[in-house]
């Protein structure tokens, strides 16, 4: 009689066996959706189960900070992903904020060109998001007690126009339902114990703390992802595949710099694969007036 399998081969074929089983209970899961064109059940998880509690984190940053430590000691008491949390956290801070970023998506050869201005004011906020390309999309928000948002487009010689009659406000609580969250959030990832993957690290160069975090690509975009349904128009979430935040901190433990890369697909249409980078500059203390909604703002 033919044998079809040697005992070596079957121990192979068994073993092989146990690792996708193991790997379709983890990160399998996920695979699978980035492969088969399956949007996650985002919908299906509460993310409130995914974010830490800092406050004793931020208890204990207080206290050291009374010590006047070396700043490089830093990253020898705190993690990267605590590190990025207490760096969110001695950002927002400051009454007066300004991030200014400029980004490019390539989704299946077709390039976007991204540019955003996020300003606050104290309680106030202020968000424009353009995305330039094959199409084009531009929105403007506004947020106070509650947020209002409009739509923009450009004309024929290349100005943004702001529409007034596509005015929709929600209040803040309805608009973090729908949208995932507010302008107030520095941060669209959960960035956590349970997110920050162990290939994330911190450094100092050049008298900056660089904080790189690994992100897992499920669980730390359960806010994420509703925005960008409602920012692109897409048709379902996102299946994200990596996601890299590296951020630059000062002395102060302010946010000085912040770098994106997202690997993901998007549909709009049908599947496309899409890699997205964002820089994003940060400056505090200087109070700039929100823009009108017939004042453009000029990207260099």
């Amino acid at each position: 009689m033919k044998k079809f399998f040697s005992p070596k081969k079957l121990i192979v074929f068994i073993t092989l066996g146990l690792l996708v089983v193991v790997t379709m209970g983890c990160g399998g899961y996920l695979l699978y959706n980035y492969y088969s064109n399956t949007s996650p059940s985002y919908d299906e998880v509460n993310p409130h189960d995914y974010e830490d509690d800092n406050t004793s984190l931020y208890a204990d940053y207080e206290q050291y900070r009374l010590e006047s430590p070396a700043f490089g000691s830093y990253i020898s008491r705190y993690n990267p992903c605590q590190l990025f949390n207490l760096a969110i956290y001695q950002s927002a801070k400051n009454n007066f904020i300004k991030y200014q970023a400029t980004g490019l998506v390539n989704m299946g050869g077709l390039k976007q060109d991204i540019h955003t201005y996020h300003l606050k004011n104290n309680d106030q906020y202020f968000y424009e998001s353009l995305s330039k390309g094959l199409v084009s999309i531009a929105k403007r928000f506004y947020q106070d007690v509650d947020v209002t948002w409009y739509r923009g487009k450009y004309n024929q010689d290349n100005q943004m126009i702001w529409n007034p009659s596509s005015e929709t406000s929600l209040s803040i609580d309805d608009f973090n339902e729908q949208w995932g969250y507010d302008l107030s959030r520095l941060s669209p990832y959960i960035a956590s114990s349970y997110t920050c993957l162990s290939t994330s690290q911190a450094y100092v160069q050049d008298n900056k703390i660089v904080i790189s975090l690994n992100l897992d690509p499920f669980y730390s975009v359960l806010y994420y992802a509703k925005q960008m349904v409602k920012m692109g128009g897409l048709e379902e979430k996102p299946i994200f595949k990596t996601i890299n935040v590296q951020i630059t901190i000062n002395s102060d433990f302010l946010i000085e710099t912040r770098d994106i890369v997202e690997a993901y697909k998007v549909k709009k249409f049908s599947w496309f694969d899409a890699v997205g980078t964002v820089s994003e500059v940060f400056t505090y203390g200087v109070e700039e007036a929100f823009p009108p909604l017939e004042t453009e703002i000029i990207y260099s």
